[in-house]
């Protein structure tokens, strides 16, 4: 129960204080004569002033709330190294039994977790948001056990209770990192990449340590040592094409908080620069556009393109001015320059003496080295003048048998072309296994070379028994296409529907220039959320388990199931951050799950200095956990709360009011009967003086 005296004046508090001096001056003028009634009448006056200040008592039934203290526990990526979280637990469960034996103190529990990711600690928008569903009136402090490592601390804070903070972890720790300074996103392929890394040591080191070494290693090739005055300015190379990831390694040392930043990873997106393509024609012909229009129309290829339009041995009466003829560079292109292209196109080329026998060693000896060659053949290729008849029948996939077939077909994939990468998927190329809508719907072609395979993989069948009609194959590091038809262009005209021939050639045309997209037995990672999926490309029937190497070096094999022809997948869950290696036996890919530079790990060590200053300001203390969980006690406002092993709570004594009644102090009645009685005895009193 709670009393208090309210008043509600009948008259502003000024006209009362002008009234009261009145009757001040003219009771002190009374005393002065010694007037005989004048004590009554001060009596009468009082009550007549306390009926106008209309005094009233307040009581008040009031029900207090117990005090309430906030426990937030860090659980963050950091708070897993070594025994952290142990002692957390251990420190929360010994203050709650603190805190319930002082009674009168409800506990609310927060817990902060920064997920997988482990991007950073915002411990204090945590706290906001856990502070933001309590009574503050009630809050008697916050305690927060954490090891210190928190990225959005204020430097100036306003909290109304006192914050205290136990730290978990050891004190002098110690631990080294890899730091990637500099590292570019793009790089161009076949060229040389530049990056910085160094080596950053904190916290004590109890015994001597060696100097730090590195390796670095490309794509999971064999790492290579890298001395410690190299890493400032590291020439890698030359970069391939698509992702190229980099990863930098420093052995642990011992007894270091965590060797999980002793390796960082970086990614290199390979692009080129320019693709150059050279195309050369034997003679105009209707489909020789297809080809100039699909190489053009990509803005990455740079074309150089010749069509022969007479031989060394043609005659004509005009001359040479009058032709105004381009003599063919024989010796600047297959001999000087041969090496500067990507690829090189022979449309229906016809041996007429332009290019002598040896320069077809030196195209053997450029697609061997890496380079890749196109024939699209035409009724030449089966003739006395094939391109055949030289010294490229070394490395090509097929020969001709001299037959041309001049009857409509429908180009079909074969087994292996519904698998690989080039014609997979292709839009109506009807079903792999046969039965209802296994025909294509594409139109028809009306001439093909008949060709007896050699080595590659065929792709598209044509007439029936006729031989392939697409075939691939790899030569050296090269590789290599034949095309037994010249009617590709029929599907771009539309006839009898058409077909999908841009995306066909250039598909073909980007698998020869070797688009990682387009390799036919390739790895493909993806990162999603805490699951890793695996796409596995394979031409072949079937593909082996793939071995999937963790952070920790934990390996664990998976089977892939099929999701279309020539694709396997295979996913793996709940995975933790770090670098995983794959691999199916032939290809070894890298991913990084989780941020590559997260700053939960960029300092590991235990520290009290980041919530110092917010500790300090709001009174609160810092602990140790490892020197004892402080006692909790029950401190007033305003006072000292924390010592050496101790942390208090300030007593609040919020409460909720039941009930309110008001009791008038002068009642109407009582203040007219005290006025009479008053009145009258000072009259009586000042009649008898008078008598008297």
């Amino acid at each position: 129960m709670h009393l208090e005296v309210l008043f509600d004046p009948l008259l502003p508090w000024l006209a009362i204080l002008v009234l009261a001096a009145i009757a001040a001056v003219l009771l002190t003028r009374g005393l002065l004569v010694r007037h005989p009634g004048v004590i009554l009448r001060l009596l009468v006056l009082l009550v007549l002033l306390g009926a106008i200040a209309n005094p009233s008592l307040k009581q008040e039934i009031r029900e207090y709330h117990d005090d309430i203290v906030l426990v937030l526990e860090d659980r963050s990526a950091s708070m897993e190294i070594g025994e952290r979280t142990a002692e957390a637990e251990f420190a929360v469960a010994e203050l709650k039994e603190g805190i319930e034996a002082l009674g009168d103190i409800e506990i609310k529990e927060a817990v902060f977790r920064n997920g997988r990711d482990a991007e950073d600690s915002s411990i204090f928008t945590a706290l906001s948001e856990a502070l933001a569903d309590l009574d503050r009136s009630r809050l008697a402090g916050v305690v927060l056990t954490t090891d210190g490592q928190i990225h959005d601390a204020p430097s100036q804070t306003d909290f109304p209770v006192p914050l205290h903070a136990l730290i978990a972890g050891e004190r002098e720790g110690f631990d080294r990192r890899v730091v990637l300074d500099q590292v570019p996103a793009f790089a161009v392929v076949g060229e040389y990449a530049q990056l910085s890394a160094s080596i950053e040591d904190t916290g004590f080191f109890p015994h001597p340590v060696a100097a730090p070494t590195v390796s670095f290693s490309v794509n999971g090739s064999q790492p290579i040592d890298v001395p410690l005055s190299g890493l400032r300015d590291l020439q890698l190379g030359p970069i391939s094409r698509g992702r190229n990831i980099i990863v930098y390694s420093t052995p642990p040392v011992a007894g270091e908080t965590t060797v999980r930043n002793n390796v960082a990873t970086a990614v290199i997106n390979g692009v080129r620069d320019r693709l150059r393509v050279l195309l050369v024609s034997g003679f105009p012909h209707a489909g020789q556009r297809t080809w100039r229009n699909i190489l053009k129309s990509d803005d990455s290829i740079e074309l150089v393109h010749f069509t022969i339009l007479r031989s060394q041995g043609d005659q004509d009466s005009a001359s040479a001015g009058e032709l105004s003829l381009i003599p063919f560079p024989v010796n600047e292109l297959f001999l000087e320059k041969i090496a500067t292209f990507d690829l090189i196109i022979f449309d229906r080329y016809v041996l007429k003496g332009f290019l002598p026998p040896v320069y077809f060693h030196y195209i053997n000896n450029y697609v061997a080295a890496g380079g890749a060659m196109l024939i699209s053949a035409g009724p030449e290729f089966a003739g006395t003048q094939s391109i055949h008849a030289t010294a490229l029948a070394d490395i090509l996939p097929g020969r001709p048998t001299g037959a041309v077939l001049e009857s409509g077909f429908r180009p079909k994939l074969t087994p292996v072309g519904f698998r690989h990468p080039v014609t997979a998927g292709l839009p109506g190329a009807g079903k792999p296994n046969g039965g209802e809508g296994a025909e294509p719907e594409w139109g028809r072609w009306f001439r093909q070379i008949e060709i007896s395979p050699t080595s590659g993989h065929n792709l598209l069948e044509g007439v029936k028994d006729s031989g392939p009609l697409l075939l691939l194959d790899r030569v050296g590091q090269g590789r290599i296409a034949l095309l037994a038809s010249d009617q590709a262009w029929l599907w771009h005209r539309g006839v009898e529907g058409g077909g999908p021939q841009l995306e066909l050639l250039r598909r073909l045309v980007h698998w020869l220039m070797k688009e990682p997209e387009l390799e036919e037995e390739a790895l493909s990672i993806n990162v999603e959320g805490n699951r890793l999926s695996i796409v596995r490309r394979s031409i072949e029937d079937s593909v082996p388990e793939i071995e999937v190497i963790g952070p920790e070096g934990a390996a664990v094999s998976i089977e892939g199931s099929l999701l279309s022809p020539g694709r396997y997948l295979a996913e793996s869950g709940a995975i933790e951050p770090g670098l995983y290696r794959v691999s199916d036996g032939k290809n070894v890919r890298l991913a990084g799950a989780g941020p590559e530079h997260p700053a939960e790990f960029s300092s590991t060590v235990a520290t009290d200095s980041v919530l110092r200053a917010p500790v300090e300001q709001s009174g609160g203390g810092l602990h140790w956990i490892r020197n004892g969980v402080p006692e909790v006690r029950r401190v007033s406002e305003g006072r000292a709360a924390s010592g050496n092993n101790w942390i208090g709570l300030t007593e609040r004594n919020a409460y909720r009011t039941a009930s309110v009644e008001i009791v008038p102090l002068l009642p109407g009645f009582l203040v007219m009967l005290l006025t009479v009685i008053g009145a009258a005895a000072a009259w009586y009193r000042e009649g008898g003086a008078i008598r008297a």
